[in-house]
């Protein structure tokens, strides 16, 4: 029974479309894998960074350029989201806690900018990153993240059997144990993509989290750092530039400084001297805690920087 053209369509179709929802949630994972894997090789090798593959970041054009620490942080959040979409979509949450691991309730993560996500709400920054995530998940999980849940899909097949027959009391034997072992065989294929969801996920908080937190710590750091430098040689060169001319014009005034000017006759001249020493010694008192200001707030904004980086 149920073989032929005629009869063994119905169950052909099931078994079609069950396979079809097998084979899209176990690519899903494959996928995530090589995900994995790309992560943790940029990671260990930060400077001899990986081959491009169809999901990685250096494969857009919006982060090709983009900093290690920002590519870590945009790949572990790409992953994170790819992970609760997968899950959910497998239901491999149990019910109290599937609310708490939705795509919907991903942190939101900076990574084309180094500065807090929720900052500057306005500059379109969250407009990008959100259009990237979406990019790298569409490779990774094709339409997973759209389609009904896996149990969901397998119910729906069913249920298109039954309606094709007229109703339960009416599905053939062989349909009905076709059902049965699609059923089984989706649940077996289900609970073994899990395993493997949970298997990944302990990697990656049990190895890859650790290398990148000081992949991402060590590049921020060295960057900073750099950057630091270059800020503040600039506010040195303005120090010496403002410590020159000061020497030269007290250099000037001690010029004009002789014994003439003890003479009586000279005192309107002496006193128009330490008047313009006076004002010199001001001006370049003023200049110098104005650029004393500049090089500690270059400290404060290059060390808020780092840790916004972080």
């Amino acid at each position: 029974d149920g073989l032929g053209r005629k009869h063994g369509a119905p169950r052909r179709n099931a078994q079609e479309q069950v396979r079809t929802i097998i084979a899209r949630a176990a690519n899903g994972v494959t996928e995530l894998k090589a995900f994995l894997a790309y992560a943790r090789g940029v990671a260990e090798n930060p400077e001899d960074k990986p081959p491009e593959s169809g999901a990685s970041l250096r494969s857009l054009k919006l982060t090709r350029d983009l900093p290690v620490a920002s590519e870590l942080r945009g790949a572990l959040h790409i992953l994170s989201a790819s992970f609760r979409s997968l899950t959910t979509h497998l239901s491999a949450y149990l019910p109290d806690f599937a609310s708490a691991h939705t795509l919907d309730a991903t942190a939101a993560v900076g990574f084309l900018r180094e500065a807090p996500a929720a900052s500057a709400p306005g500059d379109g920054y969250q407009e990008k990153e959100s259009s990237v995530r979406s990019e790298c998940m569409m490779t990774l999980l094709t339409v997973i993240p759209q389609a009904p849940g896996f149990n969901a899909g397998v119910k729906a097949v069913e249920e298109e059997a039954v309606k094709h027959f007229g109703g339960v009391d009416k599905l053939p034997e062989f349909m009905t144990s076709a059902l049965e072992s699609l059923r089984k065989s989706a649940e077996t294929n289900r609970q073994e993509l899990c395993l493997q969801l949970r298997a990944m996920n302990e990697e990656l908080r049990t190895g890859v989290l650790a290398g990148c937190a000081r992949t991402v710590f060590r590049d921020c750091f060295q960057r900073k750092v750099d950057q630091l430098h270059g800020r503040l040689d600039e506010v040195h060169k303005d120090v010496v530039v403002a410590a020159r001319k000061a020497d030269q014009a007290r250099g000037a005034h001690e010029g004009k400084l002789s014994p003439a000017l003890a003479n009586p006759n000279a005192a309107s001249a002496l006193q128009a001297l330490c008047a313009s020493e006076a004002s010199r010694h001001d001006a370049a008192v003023a200049e110098l805690v104005e650029l004393r200001g500049r090089f500690a707030a270059v400290l404060r904004e290059e060390a808020r920087e780092f840790l916004d980086a972080l």
